[in-house]
């Protein structure tokens, strides 16, 4: 199979996978997938360090992700937390089916990070990082 043939079959899947229907600070319901925390990860999407560091914080708050994540961002340096904002970022575009969230939107129903409301904003990013409704997220991973 040739990566075009693989391509196509991935393409095929994706009608396959959940797609949820989940309500916003704001009232808005919009279509999302749960991320692929940990094929992102080991994809290289976000640092191994900075994995570590949350899977850290989030085994030593015994599974509160809030006080994990407080935890993970006061240890975090400048870098790690600019790689943090990013994996965010991307894992929010890859989950975003409806509507869809694009860096440059054209589509009627594509929509830029900046224009979704604060609250909303931080509530997806939110649902994203803890593993969507499975809300396992980083505390998958092992700490050192």
């Amino acid at each position: 199979m040739n990566a075009k043939e693989y391509r196509k079959l991935v393409s095929e899947k994706q009608t396959e996978i959940t797609v949820f229907d989940v309500t916003l600070p704001s009232g808005a319901v919009w279509k999302l997938k749960e991320p692929p925390i940990q094929q992102f990860v080991l994809a290289g999407k976000i640092p191994a360090s900075l994995a570590a560091k949350m899977a850290k914080a989030a085994s030593k708050s015994g599974g509160n992700m809030a006080t994990a994540k407080e935890s993970a961002i006061k240890d975090l340096s400048a870098d790690d937390l600019l790689n943090s904002l990013a994996f965010g970022r991307d894992l929010l575009l890859y989950c975003a089916v409806s509507p869809k969230i694009s860096l440059d939107p054209k589509a009627d129903d594509e929509i830029a990070p900046e224009e979704i409301l604060p609250e909303d904003f931080t509530f997806l990013i939110n649902w994203v990082m803890k593993g969507g409704n499975s809300g396992d997220g980083l505390s998958n991973f092992r700490s050192e």
